[in-house]
């Protein structure tokens, strides 16, 4: 397989919900749309603080290896209603 290398900011550009974790699952960058729609985001936390992990299933040992070649769906652990309050 070959391999595609790009600058961080042309990363964002075109995939502006986009975001790149590390090994131990921290956030290390986000695209700006992905940033402007999360509450309270900020690089260096943990995929989990923002998300919950709805599938694959399995949460209890999470790695990066178990998401390779999978579906993975994420929510927003802390949404907004319309009155600007977090629904928990």
């Amino acid at each position: 397989m070959k391999r595609l290398s790009m600058h961080l900011s042309t990363l964002e550009k075109i995939f502006p919900f986009s975001f790149i974790v590390d090994g131990e699952l921290k956030i290390r960058t986000a695209g700006k749309s992905i940033r402007k729609i999360l509450t309270n985001f900020e690089n260096e936390k943990l995929l989990t603080d923002h998300f919950v992990i709805q599938k694959p299933f399995e949460t209890r040992n999470i790695n990066l290896n178990n998401f390779v070649d999978q579906l993975v769906h994420l929510e927003e652990k802390h949404k907004k209603s319309e009155t600007g309050w977090p629904i928990y």
